[in-house]
């Protein structure tokens, strides 16, 4: 860890620290001129510690002033949180790794509150407050997922790949690397499908969460006002495809907005090559008389 995270447990308000930042070097040059602040106490001094330890500001033969002249109350927010990214990039990982959830009505991914570690908290508290990402209700953090994703995605990776290890020891690589270029093929066939700006909006899921039971959101129509097609991708063969008890569940509940899209992976260099599109697969191949569906395991113990 890279300092005392004590540091961010109680601060100035956001509007309070900029005018503080501001009056260093004029109004306020020395400690003297700090102590006579109006907000005074352990805020003022954790703002001051943060400030210093961010190279914001720096004391010099008893006088401050600032190592960086920020005009504007959004140019000061975004070179202190770029500073912070980088003198405490794993606490921030912690924060931005916690596990994530889905909201299908609003397309976003978000994270429970008390899912950060308690010690953690303060420094998630200055993130909500510069709208890094934004608290939902008292519950709830919704992330800027985008401008995240590639740590986040790493981290998905390393934690399916343990996973991996532990219990599924016989799974090898060519699998994983299979399942992602059919789950890219898929996900640029469905903003193609839907054009602009509806294609914005298609998610790969599965890079975030994969317990959700569907590797893409997208959408029915250029017309449909929320996510309503829950797409679950297999790499296929001559073998078939292993289909998981969860993903079968999530099936049924999803209905006629659950589909399975099935990709030859030696086909998706041909530009006219459309996968396999299956509605429905709870009904349509689980009840249907066209698919052989064996069972591959079992679960078992004493009674």
């Amino acid at each position: 860890m890279s300092t005392d995270l004590n540091i961010f447990d109680i601060l100035l308000d956001p509007s309070d620290m900029f005018s503080f930042y501001q009056k260093i070097g004029t109004v306020l040059k020395n400690d003297r001129d700090i102590a006579t602040e109006r907000v005074r106490g352990k805020a003022l001094l954790n703002t001051l510690s943060l400030l210093s330890y961010t190279s914001m500001i720096l004391k010099y033969n008893g006088e401050y002033t600032k190592l960086i002249d920020c005009k504007t109350y959004e140019s000061f927010y975004a070179e202190l949180f770029a500073r912070i990214k980088n003198i405490f990039s794993d606490e921030v990982a912690v924060i931005i790794n916690c596990d994530k959830h889905y909201d299908e009505t609003k397309n976003l991914f978000y994270i429970y509150a008390n899912d950060i570690p308690l010690r953690y908290m303060g420094l998630a508290m200055l993130m909500e407050q510069i709208h890094v990402f934004d608290r939902i209700n008292q519950r709830e953090y919704f992330i800027g997922i985008e401008e995240y994703k590639q740590s986040i995605v790493e981290y998905s990776k390393q934690r399916k790949k343990e996973i991996s290890l532990e219990q599924l020891k016989n799974k090898i690589e060519e699998n994983e690397k299979a399942g992602e270029m059919s789950e890219q093929f898929v996900l640029d066939y469905e903003k193609k499908r839907l054009g602009a700006p509806k294609n914005l909006l298609v998610k790969r899921v599965s890079e975030i969460d994969v317990t959700l039971g569907y590797d893409i959101v997208s959408f029915n129509s250029s017309q449909s006002q929320q996510p309503d097609r829950f797409i679950e991708v297999k790499s296929v063969s001559k073998e078939g495809f292993f289909w998981s008890r969860n993903e079968y569940e999530i099936a049924k509940l999803k209905g006629e907005n659950y589909y399975l899209y099935l990709v030859e992976l030696g086909r998706v260099g041909d530009p006219e090559y459309i996968p396999d599109i299956i509605q429905n697969p709870a009904m349509t191949v689980m009840k249907s008389e066209g698919w052989f569906v064996e069972a591959e395991s079992y679960h078992i113990k004493r009674i």
